[in-house]
């Protein structure tokens, strides 16, 4: 084969006046002739044409230079990209930032410092990765857990103590109602602290603390076992290890889940129904103002409490103080005065309250909703299609849809910047102050206040801060999202 190829460029280099066997170089491709086979200009400066033999299907001419004549063209070894750095769970970059905002690097990885969100009206807590709990905003009611109860918001986060004056650091789930918070410690225990007035903190009074106390049963022994806690207007409810709820305050539209109006400041089973059996077979538990939803296993979604505006979407605007079936779903979100769903088909189902457009079919503008019972499509404008690709839904003062690929849509009047877009009374996507679309993996929100957890780590947050409840260190709401400063400590 290379007797004939070393004849064939011979006669080409002798063509060229080259015969003296100068080595031929070349300066692109096009000057890699042989035979009429089209070759290849090496960065050596010599022509090298096809040959399967070589690992690199490529060998130099008979008449090449510098010692590569009829050799393999050697194989093209490309180094790896280098490995990404400083997102969450990736490696702590070695130059200029270790870490994207709200990570930490902990030996040599990127940690994320914040584990979960809680807001209440006026007030933002963070459950960092650590174990410490910190709250942000009005204290009225003791609700930043400092202990003392103040009438002058902060806007830089504090610690949580409990009531022996020691900071929490061992607290695994958060929860927030209206004016008060819970966490998960050790053993399944919850703590609470802030407003009390209808026994919310569950330990059989009603009366404020500004720092933690232990809920207890109404045998008063401490309530265990507990693996998630959810707050709403003045009560709380709870999930146990078993996928029982629990739940404690006011009761005066059957939000407890017992069957009774009967308001208590100890934790007790919800039931099936009144005198019944313990509620079984929760993986989540949900609160909205008065109403309270549990999703099953099969992603049943079984609801009680206050239903006046339709809010526990079985078709009725009776309250109901045992749970009762009303949809199935994977994502499951309450606000005050409505919820919200997705579907199967990717599309979300609203019901309850219609009025500052939180149900996303184009209407309700401030006050001027009507009740919506049984659930209804969120739609992409007024009279049309069904909006479609979302992942998961949240719900609160605002309604937003985390998508399938990352994108973050939001829907209801925006007087503090909620929607993080502006009014709007169907769904509009949630961009960076640049322009960019959102990118999220996980939502948060509660009252005025929406967070996402971007891929990278980082969380953005939005919304009302007249309080400093977004714990930025400035009394002044977002209404576009921004770094959440708080995250580490």
């Amino acid at each position: 084969m290379w007797g004939i190829r070393t004849l064939a460029i011979a006669v080409v280099v002798a063509a060229l006046g080259c015969a003296n066997r100068t080595p031929y170089s070349c300066a692109s491709s096009t000057q890699c002739v042989l035979a009429g086979e089209a070759g290849r200009c090496e960065p050596e400066g010599f022509c090298s044409f096809s040959d399967p033999q070589c690992e690199s299907g490529q060998r130099f001419e008979p008449n090449a230079g510098g010692g590569v004549a009829g050799t393999c063209v050697a194989v093209e070894i490309v180094p790896p990209d280098a490995a990404p750095c400083g997102g969450v769970k990736e490696a702590c970059c070695s130059t200029g930032t270790a870490c994207v905002a709200g990570t930490t690097c902990t030996a040599g990885t990127c940690q994320a410092c914040v584990a979960d969100l809680s807001f209440g009206r006026r007030f933002g807590c963070t459950l960092r990765t650590d174990g410490t709990s910190w709250c942000s905003g009005e204290n009225a009611r003791g609700q930043l857990g400092l202990g003392i109860a103040g009438p002058i918001p902060s806007a830089t986060p504090t610690q949580v103590r409990d009531g022996t004056s020691a900071v929490i650091t061992n607290a695994s789930e958060i929860g927030s109602g209206r004016d008060h918070t819970c966490v998960v410690r050790p053993g399944g225990e919850v703590w609470c602290w802030g407003s009390n007035n209808a026994g919310q903190l569950g330990d059989g009074t009603i009366v404020d603390k500004p720092a933690a106390v232990r809920v207890v049963k109404t045998d008063d022994t401490p309530l265990t076992g507990i693996v998630a806690v959810r707050g709403g207007e003045s009560h709380t409810c709870a999930r146990d290890n078993t996928d029982a709820v629990w739940c404690w305050g006011n009761n005066t539209s059957g939000q407890l889940g017992d069957g009774t109006l009967v308001s208590r400041s100890k934790a007790a089973p919800v039931l099936v129904a009144p005198a019944g059996a313990p509620f079984a077979g929760a993986i989540e538990v949900l609160t909205g103002g008065l109403h309270n939803c549990a999703r099953t296993a099969s992603n049943e979604v079984w609801c009680w409490g206050q239903n006046n505006n339709g809010q526990l979407g079985d078709g009725t605007k009776a309250n109901r103080p045992s749970p009762v079936k009303v949809y199935t779903s994977t994502s499951v979100a309450l606000g005050r005065w409505h919820t919200c769903a997705v579907d199967a088909d990717s599309t979300i189902s609203c019901w309850g309250w219609g009025s500052h457009g939180r149900l996303g079919i184009g209407t309700g503008e401030s006050f001027n909703g009507i009740d919506q019972p049984s659930p209804g499509k969120v739609l992409t404008k007024l009279g049309g299609t069904p909006f479609q690709g979302a992942a998961s839904v949240v719900a609160a003062a605002v309604s937003c849809a985390l998508m399938q690929d990352g994108r973050v849509f939001c829907w209801s009047d925006s007087p503090y910047g909620q929607t993080g877009a502006g009014g709007a009374l169907v769904p509009v996507q949630v961009k960076l102050g640049d322009g960019t679309p959102l990118d999220a993996e996980r939502l948060f929100a509660k009252h005025t206040h929406v967070c996402a957890r971007r891929h990278s780590g980082e969380i953005v947050c939005w919304g009302r801060n007249y309080s400093g409840e977004l714990g930025d260190g400035t009394f002044a709401s977002r209404g576009l999202p921004a770094p959440h400063t708080a995250s580490c400590p």
